[in-house]
């Protein structure tokens, strides 16, 4: 694992490497990935990339991140294929143009489990389905993005022969074969799965990369996110609780005494057997996933929420949770933030004030300054105090 200015020709050398990161190197081309052929994760974020036709041999991914290249629509169809445990598409200028986008993206991988943060259902599988059904009955339907009977080349077809296994395929298609039928219930099996990978890449990340932070949460039991997963069957309001304070955690910083307090009052400090207090203190990107994982896993129920405000703020969590991983692995995004926040804040604002909080991080002042921004934005700090910014 490493992240070097380089091209993938002089990877080939690295043929057991299991986490290539290549983020932000310029790179305008995959080849030579290819022969890596036990990858599980490959982060090529923040490059010049505008082909996929390397990875068409591979059959499953745990990690794709392609965030933030130069890709069309038609490039998906060399993944079309595979297998992607966790993928980022987002940041790539022709496909984020697109209003539909996940519905998009969604029609043109079936195979992926979560998108740019938020886990793929069957339920929502199903609603693409009817979404591109409905349409068809209109006067103006959205089309498909890819054939449904794109060309394929003689030596890719079987790819059970031709195909790049590594050892985390293999033990994935041993749990879910290929072919297996989708529902809900497996859906809860992928979600556990997924977890599992989480942990696992994370943990080889802070073993290889001492930039890392050393997260105590993930390094206290390795199957962590596993069981987090299953406690929350029995706990389920709790996890609304805490799903809700982790989200308001990473967008205001709760100051740590604070914090306590309201572990007190919602006696959700421990849930079952899950001391989650270690993950307030933990790397943004350790609390990224937790939330898109405790996003999957826990049913919001609605009707046990005390305020209109909160219904909004359940409502937009998704949205935000995609925005929060965006800006971690983008601060170029602050642009996109600001120009949102600016152009639509008097009619939104009350729907999305979770998301428009974004201007409470330095970045988006700044650029709000520099752009003469003079609405009188009201911020809630980590020191407790609310000001405004001007």
């Amino acid at each position: 694992m490493f992240n070097l200015t380089i091209t993938l020709f002089q990877v080939p050398q690295y043929e057991q490497l299991q986490i290539l990161i290549c983020n932000g190197n310029s790179l305008t081309t995959l080849a030579g990935v290819e022969h890596i052929k036990h990858l599980w994760k490959l982060d090529v974020g923040n490059n010049q990339i505008r082909s996929l036709q390397h990875l068409s041999r591979f059959i499953a991914l745990g990690s794709l991140i392609l965030s933030n290249n130069r890709l069309q629509w038609i490039e998906l169809q060399h993944i079309r294929h595979m297998f992607v445990l966790d993928l980022r598409l987002d940041g790539n200028t022709i496909l984020d143009a697109d209003s539909n986008y996940r519905q998009h993206v969604l029609d043109c991988l079936p195979r992926i489990w979560m998108l740019d943060g938020i886990f793929v259902s069957t339920s929502e599988r199903n609603q693409v389905d009817e979404f591109f059904t409905q349409s068809s009955l209109t006067q103006k339907p959205v089309r498909h993005k890819l054939a449904r009977d794109i060309f394929m080349p003689t030596n890719l077809k079987d790819r059970a022969i031709n195909g790049i296994f590594g050892s985390k395929a293999t033990e994935l298609f041993a749990k879910f074969p290929m072919n297996c039928f989708v529902n809900s219930e497996l859906d809860k099996r992928r979600i556990k799965h997924l977890a599992s990978t989480v942990q696992d890449l994370l943990l080889t990340e802070m073993r290889n990369d001492e930039g890392k932070k050393h997260d105590e949460f993930l390094t206290e039991n390795r199957h962590i996110l596993y069981h987090m997963v299953d406690i929350r069957q029995n706990h389920v309001e709790e996890f609304n609780m805490f799903l809700i304070l982790l989200v308001t955690h990473i967008l205001f910083e709760i100051p740590v005494d604070l914090l306590n307090n309201v572990f007190d009052i919602t006696h959700i400090k421990t849930i079952g057997n899950l001391n989650i207090d270690h993950i307030f203190s933990s790397s943004e990107e350790l609390k990224y996933m937790i939330t898109s994982l405790i996003h999957a896993v826990t049913p919001i129920m609605l009707i046990v929420l005390a305020s209109i405000s909160m219904l909004y703020f359940i409502i937009w969590i998704p949205f935000i949770i995609v925005s929060l991983i965006r800006l971690f692995y983008d601060p170029l995004f602050l642009q996109d933030v600001t120009i949102l926040v600016m152009t639509y804040c008097l009619y939104i604002c009350p729907l999305a004030s979770p998301f428009i909080s974004l201007v409470g991080l330095p970045g988006v002042r700044r650029r709000l300054r520099r752009n003469h921004w003079d609405m009188p934005w009201v911020t809630r700090t980590a020191q407790t105090r609310i000001r405004p910014i001007g």
